[in-house]
């Protein structure tokens, strides 16, 4: 299964909210189908292991590397029910450079299952060193029998919380 992320709707640099917004979704939930510039698709998961970690909640590590298809590289060890944290270097991006992403991974049972992704305390540095810090809560229905399990979005919201120190506190709801 692959990694996730979001969206926004305002300013910085050259890059406005919404595609900021973009680049984080790219990473989070690599099969978004936004055209973000952030490449995502070809970035090797092991995604045995992370069936297996929404099954079990076993933890392993993943170790991302940049490839023609992979504009990230970093490793973390994924946890369900509890934050970690995913370092994650950017290339060949016009204004982005690094993510630091707090993130917590969780199932709800409503009338379908619900896969939660919940960042908090994150944020990513631009290559004219802003730090720009965020959070996003996001859910999709869950389907462990679909060859991909995360094809159904409920939705959610992403919010901008300040940049370079500058309070922002902006909020986007997410389809």
């Amino acid at each position: 299964m692959k990694l996730l992320i979001f969206f926004m709707t305002l300013f910085i640099t050259n890059l406005n909210a919404q595609d900021y917004s973009k680049e984080v979704l790219a990473i989070v939930l690599p099969n978004n189908n936004l055209k973000a510039p952030l490449q995502t698709q070809g970035c090797k998961y092991q995604k045995q292991k992370w069936t297996q970690l929404l099954l079990t909640k076993k933890s392993f590590k993943e170790e991302i590397k940049f490839n023609n298809s992979c504009d990230i590289e970093g490793s973390f060890s994924p946890k369900m029910e509890e934050f970690f944290n995913a370092p994650l270097k950017v290339k060949g991006h016009k204004n982005i450079k690094s993510f630091n992403l707090n993130i917590k991974f969780s199932i709800v049972f409503e009338e379908k299952p619900v896969f939660l992704i919940n960042l908090k305390d994150s944020y990513l540095m631009t290559n004219k060193n802003q730090k720009i810090k965020f959070k996003l809560n996001y859910a999709y229905y869950l389907d462990l029998m679909s060859k991909d399990p995360l094809s159904n979005p409920k939705g959610g919201e992403f919010e901008l919380i300040e940049v370079d120190e500058k309070k922002v506190n902006k909020k986007i709801k997410i389809k």
